[in-house]
């Protein structure tokens, strides 16, 4: 429930970061119930959250099946009065548990969940941080990050309000985050008697709790490790009682000193659990356990584990009932999901059970399951764009699959799996899915602002496209690389890429990828301060317009030449190709275009001095701006309206302009009203004009 409090810090935080979040986000993970054993450690972090003066920092580290997620997960349920304005979730690691995510991806996912829209997230991570902690000012949230690689990852996900907290868990200690005020938990192992109370409730009378065959050892299997207790304690009803041997299996004895080799004692009797659990599944819930285990992620959605299962004859129902009874595979909603420990050691089960051929064909059937999905969610995503991949079709089965909101959610929650599958596909040398998997993912990236994500896939789809002679999809994703690169600035590195891709779709004769890549060129050109380069590339984008009739590209092109004009001085040519812009988007009734021209024209005559005519251009501007629903035009418009009042020398209406710029928008992307300099000058704007990139054509 939202309290007060979050109320009036919800009315605070437009004016300060220019929208209005949304409600606290529910995305913690079901709650695990009580834990066994863990009465200690959860008052600990409750001591801990009453004492801090400010935000706290806990590192809960052990080694893996401890529970140091369910422990931070339980707790943080349990203290959800205290966190009325959200409780954030975020994994530390990709889709493999080796690879971390960076502090940039993660803080991206934050400010969704916080409220900000795509178009808001900012490409450079330091702004990024910035507006993450303006976000979290003043707000009573906690922020759990699971399996955390290091100190510097987390490090800038602390939120800033007293009334915070950070619940970082680890495999790692993360000293380093001592200078920051962390305190730190490591769980111990559950001692016999709380184990027995773990294992009591399915093992029963199978479980006897004393083996006089095994004198001065421990009585209680699985080492105190609530992994392997629930694994235990997962054991069917129906399997017969232990054997003796299987006792002595389940009872390792670990030489040495326990304090000075957690890990390895930890590892050794996971492992016997899951080697003996594994041991006692049935045929087809092993062999569908093995296949699972070869997707490059620890998460699977529903449809894909039983399409893996249909394809090898496997009666689904009945082995994922018991790999799930057995603790092997969690089901959360439409996903299951393995543990890191689990899915290591069925790895390497597989990998001693399986030739390399099954193991290479489930990965092709992977990568072709998640290609056709990804496809029909970017027609539904981005109906509009050209394709050039042979699986764009719609699945005929499914037409209908879904609106836009649930395309996007799609690509939520199987980005990093897809990112996965992608390198997946690469590495074994699929270089057609590589690229078309490029091309089904570009629409999504651009539209989350995922710009080095796309840089980094990109790369790859546009190597794959080159090996295999796929001249116009290389042009294409070159041209999505070097608009990527254009967000970020990086104009140099725009024109590496796009240049070839103008040769490339000239040799095909693309006429579309022509006018993008020479689009991506200029824009380059004029962000490096190159204006003469930059009207070349336009130049040469406005007779191609003009030689197949497109009245649009025509007017985008003279705006274009316009604004380069204007800023180099030449004030009747500029004026001369605005208003050739703005007859013919009259003509085409086109209202943001209108709206971008007349804010342009309204800019050359401040430059003029002429008052009276930018005056009536930018009010005009504003008009065609509300009227089609552009509220970035909005603040552009009113922006300038401050700056002219500014010039007059009415400071009153001036900042009346700015303040209305700073109210929140539906779809306004807080940089638009953020950007406006300190002083008001305009005049002095720097020759990267963002507006250059307001009406971007991708091909």
């Amino acid at each position: 429930m939202v309290t007060s409090h979050h109320e009036t810090v919800s009315q605070t935080i437009p004016q300060r970061c220019g929208f209005l979040p949304a409600p606290p986000p529910p995305w913690l993970p079901p709650d695990p119930g009580p834990l066994v054993g863990r009465d200690a450690e959860l008052a600990t972090l409750d001591q801990w959250r009453e004492t801090t003066s400010g935000p706290l920092l806990a590192v809960v580290s052990g080694p893996d099946g401890i529970g140091k997620t369910a422990l931070a997960l339980r707790w943080s349920h349990r203290r959800r009065a205290h966190f009325p304005d959200g409780r954030l979730f975020v994994e530390g690691h990709g889709p493999c548990p080796d690879t971390p995510r960076p502090a940039a991806e993660i803080l991206g996912s934050l400010l969704c969940a916080l409220g900000v829209p795509p178009s808001g997230i900012p490409p450079d991570v330091g702004e990024r941080l910035r507006r993450y902690r303006c976000l979290t000012e003043g707000r009573s949230l906690v922020v759990l990050v699971d399996n955390a690689a290091s100190a510097a990852q987390v490090r800038p996900l602390l939120p800033r309000s007293p009334d915070a907290a950070l619940l970082v868990t680890s495999t790692e200690r993360l000293s380093g985050l001592a200078h920051d005020g962390a305190r730190f938990l490591e769980p111990s192992p559950l001692d016999d008697r709380e184990s027995l109370r773990v294992l009591s409730g399915t093992l029963g009378q199978h479980f006897p709790p004393k083996h006089p065959e095994t004198p001065g050892e421990q009585t209680v299997p699985g080492g105190g490790l609530p992994l392997a207790l629930a694994v235990l304690a997962g054991w069917p009803d129906e399997r017969p009682p232990w054997s003796a041997e299987e006792r002595r299996t389940a009872l390792p004895h670990v030489e040495g000193n326990r304090s000075t080799s957690e890990d390895r004692w930890a590892e050794h009797h996971v492992t016997a659990v899951l080697d003996l659990r594994h041991r006692r599944l049935s045929a087809g819930a092993a062999a569908l356990h093995r296949i699972l285990s070869r997707h490059p992620g620890t998460g699977l959605p529903t449809e894909l584990v039983r399409h893996l299962a249909e394809l090898t004859g496997i009666d689904h129902c009945p082995a994922l009932e018991e790999l799930t009874r057995a603790h092997l595979l969690e089901h959360t909603g439409e996903r299951y999901r393995f543990h890191e420990r689990v899915l290591t050691h069925t790895r390497a089960i597989d990998e001693h059970a399986a030739t390399t051929g099954p193991r290479t064909e489930t990965l092709w059937h992977i990568v072709c399951w998640y290609l056709t999905r990804a496809t029909e969610a970017d027609l539904v995503l981005t109906p509009r764009r050209r394709r050039f991949g042979p699986s764009h079709a719609p699945s005929s089965r499914n037409p209908e699959r879904c609106g836009a909101a649930e395309a996007l959610a799609w690509f939520d929650r199987e980005h990093a799996n897809l990112t996965a599958v992608l390198h997946v596909a690469h590495r074994w040398g699929w270089q057609q899915q590589v690229w078309q998997l490029c091309e089904a993912l570009g629409g999504f990236l651009d539209h989350r602002r995922y710009h080095r994500a796309r840089i980094a896939t990109h790369r790859i789809g546009v190597a794959a496209a080159n090996g295999v002679g796929h001249s116009r999809a290389e042009a294409r994703l070159r041209c999505r690389l070097g608009a990527a690169h254009l967000e970020l600035g990086h104009f140099r590195r725009v024109l590496d890429v796009c240049t070839p891709a103008l040769r490339l779709a000239e040799s095909a004769f693309d006429r579309a990828g022509i006018s993008t890549a020479l689009s991506h060129l200029a824009e380059a050109a004029h962000g490096g301060g190159d204006h003469e380069l930059a009207l070349h590339y336009v130049r040469r984008a406005l007779r191609l317009n003009e030689n197949t009739g497109d009245r649009h590209g025509i007017a985008l092109c003279h705006r274009r030449i316009g604004v380069l004009l204007s800023e180099t001085g030449h004030y009747a040519e500029a004026a001369t190709s605005l208003d050739r812009a703005l007859t013919l988007l009259n003509e085409l009734d086109e209202h943001p275009g209108r709206a971008r021209v007349l804010i342009e024209r309204g800019k050359l005559h401040l430059r003029r001095g002429e008052f009276v005519g930018a005056e009536t251009c930018l009010t005009e501007a504003l008009a065609a701006a509300r009227e089609s629903g552009s509220s970035t035009s909005q603040v552009e418009a009113l922006g300038e309206l401050g700056e002219l009042a500014a010039l007059r020398g009415e400071p009153a209406t001036a900042w009346r302009h700015r303040d209305r710029t700073e109210q929140p928008q539906e779809d306004s992307s807080p940089t638009a009203a953020e950007r406006r300099p300190p002083n008001g000058n305009e005049l002095a704007r720097g020759p990267a004009d963002t507006s250059w990139r307001s009406e971007r054509r991708y091909g």
